[in-house]
C-alpha cells in the first residue's frame, strides 16, 4: 500500500482541533472558577450549565485523541509493511476509518456545544442584568 503517508498528513488539522478544543476548555475553566468565586448564588443554574458544557469539550478532546492515535497506527502499520513486505491494508483501513468517525463524532459534539453556548450566555446576560426574560425594546 503506497499510501501510508495519508493518515499522517491528517494529523496536524486533529492536532489543531484539538488546540483550539483545549484553549475552549482553558477559558471555560478560568470563567467557571471566576463565576463560582464571584456570583455562585446568583447564577448557579448558569454554573452547572458551563460544568456540562465542559464536560462535552473534554469529550470531544478525547474522541480527537482516540482519532489521532489510530491514525498514527494506521500510518506506523502502513510504514513497516513496505519495509516488512506484510500485507496490512485491512488493518490501515481499519484504523483510518475508526480514526475519521472519532473525528467526526467530536466535531458533532462540538457542534452541540457552541449551539448550546449561546442560550447559555443569552440566559447569564438576562441574570447580570437582572431579567429573567428575554426582551427586545421597540
Amino acid at each position: 500500500m503506497e499510501s501510508w503517508y495519508i493518515p499522517i498528513t491528517i494529523l496536524p488539522g486533529v492536532g489543531l482541533l484539538l488546540m483550539s478544543t483545549s484553549n475552549l476548555v482553558n477559558a471555560l475553566t478560568g470563567e467557571l472558577s471566576r463565576l463560582i468565586k464571584d456570583d455562585y448564588n446568583l447564577l448557579h443554574d448558569i454554573i452547572e450549565r458551563k460544568i456540562r458544557q465542559l464536560s462535552l469539550l473534554n469529550k470531544a478532546m478525547v474522541g480527537f485523541y482516540i482519532s489521532s492515535a489510530c491514525l498514527v497506527l494506521a500510518g506506523l502499520s502502513g510504514g513497516i509493511s513496505l519495509n516488512l513486505a506484510y500485507d496490512s491494508e485491512q488493518f490501515i483501513s481499519i484504523m483510518m476509518i475508526l480514526g475519521i468517525i472519532s473525528i467526526l463524532v467530536s466535531l458533532v459534539i462540538l457542534t452541540v456545544y457552541s449551539y448550546k453556548a449561546v442560550g447559555i450566555r443569552r440566559a447569564q446576560f438576562e441574570k447580570s442584568l437582572g431579567n429573567n426574560t428575554y426582551k427586545r425594546e421597540v
